[in-house]
């Protein structure tokens, strides 16, 4: 009997020190995992840093992107393109410039013109004329001449019926931004988008005030705040 005892005294004593070493285990563990929990946090604290670095980076490069358009739009002030005059072989374009000038009523010099090419292009349609003037004055007179008088090929001798139409020079990124603005206005997201002296306009409705357009996200910005999905069934277009 007394060996009984000592026997179950003797488990009860393991069975003590086998919880022991387990709470100790639990213990160790439960410190793991706070430590884990610690660096977690500071993994979190340390993305949430990061991301705003990156957030930082986006905005600054954002406006240097910005800054750069500016100064080469601002490099093309007194430059205009010129749309659908046929090339043919030899051909004079200083000429042809002055040519236009004179359909247009435009008193023109030879010195007024500082450059003249034609651009290249990949499409097979004909390369336009960029022209180089010698100040805003001229080249404003060109678009507001050539809208107003509406000229194809055939007034400068041409045989053809294109029209010829003159457009203020724009930059890559600009251009590609008064297409975006010209695809949702064809959409009805937007009343009407035009260019003015570099710069892109848009306006949402009729009577509204327009809104100048710096980038594709803030015209993005500018479609999911206002959005007048109804201006077509309206019969309000695209006006260009």
């Amino acid at each position: 009997m007394a060996d009984d005892i000592k026997t179950v005294l003797a488990k009860l004593n393991s069975i003590e020190i086998t919880v022991e070493e387990i709470t100790k285990n639990v213990a160790s563990i439960k410190k793991s995992i706070e430590k884990l929990e610690e660096q977690v946090s500071n993994l979190s604290k340390n993305q949430d840093m990061a991301n705003l670095k990156i957030e930082n980076l986006k905005k600054s490069n954002k406006g240097l992107r910005r800054s750069v358009n500016q100064l080469e739009q601002h490099a093309c002030k007194n430059n205009v393109i010129i749309f659908g005059v046929p090339e043919t072989k030899g051909e004079n374009i200083r000429k042809i410039i002055f040519n236009i000038a004179e359909k247009l009523d435009i008193q023109l010099h030879d010195y007024d013109i500082i450059a003249a090419n034609r651009l290249l292009t990949n499409s097979r349609g004909t390369p336009a004329i960029l022209v180089q003037l010698n100040d805003r004055d001229k080249r404003s007179q060109f678009i507001k001449q050539s809208k107003a008088r509406k000229l194809n090929a055939k007034n400068l001798g041409f045989n053809s019926n294109e029209n010829i139409y003159v457009n203020e020079h724009l930059t890559k990124h600009t251009m590609s931004l008064f297409k975006k603005a010209k695809a949702l206005c064809d959409e009805g997201k937007i009343l009407s988008t035009w260019s003015f002296e570099g710069n892109i306009y848009i306006r949402k409705s009729e009577g509204s005030e327009s809104t100048k357009i710096y980038d594709a996200d803030q015209l993005d910005n500018f479609i999911r705040i206002v959005c007048p999905s109804k201006l077509k069934k309206m019969g309000l277009y695209c006006k260009l």
